[in-house]
């Protein structure tokens, strides 16, 4: 991968021995990507920092905070962490993929029940204080939440 490379790069590409399918969401700390692992022959999730933040020095240090602070995790609501790496520049965090819609897709078709939110939500919350972090990963929650498999 070159440090230059943007989202719609990176299809097909690979990062250490992760093949690049397709990106499946997008914010203000990084893209995220389906990929296969050709080690263990699984499909994870990839956290990629955006191009322009390659160089930003206080933006790489909190994108390692937000995966060392996942690692710390151990709940059924909240994505285990593989992996954290660079490659030529670029940071990367490896995560369990786990199917289904993201969060904005899920509430287009209605809002969550409340029966959904605590089930889930609250319990992957008290974890992660529990853990030592405030930081949690919503989507990955919210996809829990509606039951899909792990």
């Amino acid at each position: 991968m070159n440090g230059n490379d943007g989202p719609q790069n990176m299809i097909g590409k690979s990062l250490g021995h992760y093949l690049i399918i397709e990106e499946i969401g997008a914010g203000g700390m990084g893209v995220v990507y389906r990929a296969r692992d050709s080690r263990l022959e699984r499909d994870v999730a990839i956290k990629v920092l955006p191009a322009g933040m390659f160089a930003h020095p206080e933006a790489r240090r909190r994108f390692r905070n937000e995966a060392l602070a996942l690692a710390r995790l151990n709940h059924p609501n909240i994505c285990s962490v593989y992996d954290f790496d660079s490659e030529d520049g670029a940071d990367f965090l490896v995560m369990e993929y786990v199917p289904g819609l993201s969060l904005d897709k899920r509430l287009g078709e209605g809002s969550l029940g409340l029966d959904e939110v605590q089930r889930t939500s609250l319990a992957a919350l008290a974890e992660s204080i529990y853990g030592g972090t405030t930081q949690i990963q919503l989507n990955i929650l919210a996809e829990r939440a509606l039951g899909l498999p792990r």
